[in-house]
């Protein structure tokens, strides 16, 4: 049977579901530990 949805891992338990629409989301501003680490002209 597939999975319909997956952890990160194989190792972690899924822990969170998320069901519905991104409407008025938040998303948090970008910070160097969630940046890409690879410059765009490489």
């Amino acid at each position: 049977m597939t999975k319909i949805v997956n952890s990160w891992n194989d190792f972690d338990p899924l822990k969170h579901v998320i069901v519905g629409r991104a409407d008025h989301s938040c998303v948090p501003p970008e910070e160097p530990a969630t940046s890409e680490k690879v410059p765009i002209d490489s």
